[in-house]
Formats: structure tokens, C-alpha cells, sequence
């Protein structure tokens, strides 16, 4: 569908009060104008394809061989990849890991309680290590948790839940969340050269003020509210002038035909057709 909206949004000059034909292997797109609306951005499809005149041809693919020939390479050749990073545990950490377990009186003893099968829960231990849920237990006093996090962290410097990710993968420790939120805020290179993510709002253009009342009206949906017999949602339709609004209860999920017979029993048959028509 949203195929058929940017091809139409690109030839629009030439569409525009034409009569023409979409050819199309995706069957259900047949159904376009009765299916019903389940998403936001469906309505929004929707409301773009209007004022336009075509029919929906359904054509196989089997059958519509020189589409498919645009689409793929005459010869695929072998795809090369390439190594950019190799997530391992460095050696040095096993062995400290092993003088930890052994040093620490609550790890000796969590060890001592596995091994006489006294422990609750998914512990192990092998190889001098204990394990928690299948992955590396530190406790929360270790002194190796920050070197762990330093290296995990500063071989990419990614945000908060991707290295928290990353090291939850192979250890286990009680406020690891915490202790890797607090380094990265304190991540001088972090602070230095993070990127602005949010986008720069552009300049508002607020609409004209309307001339009479009910010539220009704008609608929107309220959905996933409580059900209410039988009803989830709340069409708003306001007047932009007076601001008089209508709120109509509908079921969810509706179509654009359900859309169009609320509004003309609750809209136009009180106030007459508006010239304009304002929904996101």
C-alpha cells in the first residue's frame, strides 16, 4: 500500500484527473477502499489516495516477469563480508575472575552451596567460575565490574541499552543497570561528541482563520479507550471557527466507508458540507 502511495505521490502531475490502471501482485490491495483501517498510518494512505481515479488489477507474479527482472541482479555473485569487531572475554578476565571467586567470603560461600547442591535457582560451577542463569556472576562489590564496563563501553561507546546488552549477554551482577548508566553519563568522549538525535523543529504555519461557520472543520480518532457498549473509540470533529465539536462514539476497527456514513449522518446533515477538511 504505501508502494501505491509513493508512486502516485511522484506521478501526481500526470494522475491528476486522469483515469488510469495500478497493476499490482499484492491481491489484498484489491480490496483497498472496503478493508478495514487498523492503523494510524492506513488512514493516512488512505486520505492521500483520494481524489484520484484508478482501478486495482491484481497480476502474479508468475505473471508479471519483467517487474521481477528489474528487481533482481542477472547474476548474484558471492557475497563478501567484512569483520568489524570480535566480542570475546580477554583472558585476563578468566583469571580474575577465578582469584575473585575464590577470595570473596560470599562468593566462597555461594560456591560451597551450589557444589552441595544446597543453592536455589539456576547456579552452576565450573571450571572456578560461578555462573548465574548460564551467565558469569560477579557480586555487586567486585572490583571488576568497572574495568568490564570500560572495555565493553569504550570499544564502540554506544548508548546505555545496547552496552548494557552487550555485557548482560556474558555477566551476571546484582545494579549492573546502574553502574553502567552512571559510567556513560560520565563518559568525558561520550559528553564531547555525542550526536543530536531530535530533529529541529521547523517554522509553524498556522492555518488561516475561517470566514463562516462549519466552512472549515478538522477531525481526529481517540482509540484503545475503556469499551463502552461495544464502543473503543471517539471520532472528534471540530468546527475551527467556533470551535463547536461533535463526539461520536464508533467500534474499532472501521473503514473508510464506516468513516464517511458517520459523517455524513452526524456532520452533514446538521451543518452541511465544509469546504475544507483538516486530519493528521
Amino acid at each position: 500500500m504505501l508502494a501505491l502511495v509513493l508512486a502516485v505521490q511522484k506521478w501526481r502531475s500526470y494522475l491528476l484527473g486522469q483515469k488510469f490502471i495500478v497493476r499490482t501482485n499484492h491481491q489484498s490491495l484489491k480490496h483497498l477502499w472496503n478493508q478495514k483501517i487498523t492503523f494510524a498510518a492506513q488512514q493516512n494512505w488512505l486520505f492521500k489516495l483520494m481524489g484520484f481515479d484508478f482501478v486495482i488489477q491484481y497480476k502474479g507474479g508468475n505473471e508479471n516477469t519483467v517487474a521481477d527482472a528489474l528487481s533482481r541482479r542477472e547474476e548474484q555473485g558471492k557475497e563478501e563480508g567484512s569483520l568489524l569487531a570480535i566480542s570475546c572475554l580477554i583472558p585476563n578476565w578468566i583469571e580474575a575472575i577465578k582469584e575473585e571467586t575464590n577470595s570473596l567470603a560470599k562468593l566462597k560461600e555461594k560456591v560451597r552451596q551450589v557444589c552441595d547442591g544446597e543453592a536455589l535457582g539456576p547456579w552452576e560451577y565450573r571450571d572456578g567460575i560461578l555462573f548465574f542463569k548460564g551467565r558469569i556472576y560477579l557480586s555487586k562489590d567486585s572490583a571488576l565490574i568497572n574495568d568490564i564496563i570500560e572495555q565493553f563501553h569504550n570499544s564502540t561507546h554506544e548508548g546505555f541499552f545496547k552496552t548494557l546488552q552487550r555485557i548482560r549477554s556474558t555477566f551476571y551482577s546484582p545494579n549492573l543497570k546502574n553502574k553502567v548508566r552512571t559510567f556513560i553519563r560520565e563518559c568525558d568522549i561520550c559528553q564531547r561528541h555525542k550526536a543530536e538525535h531530535t530533529l529541529s523543529a521547523s517554522l509553524l504555519q498556522p492555518l488561516p482563520i475561517p470566514n463562516r461557520i462549519w466552512e472549515e472543520i478538522s477531525m481526529d480518532f481517540i482509540d484503545d479507550l475503556p469499551n463502552s457498549k461495544g464502543k473503543t473509540t471517539i471520532s472528534v470533529v471540530v468546527d475551527r471557527l467556533s470551535k463547536y465539536a461533535h463526539f461520536i462514539p464508533m467500534t474499532h476497527p472501521y473503514t473508510a466507508v464506516i468513516i464517511a456514513q458517520i459523517f455524513f449522518d452526524n456532520i452533514f446533515k446538521l451543518h452541511g458540507m465544509p469546504l475544507t477538511l483538516v486530519c493528521d
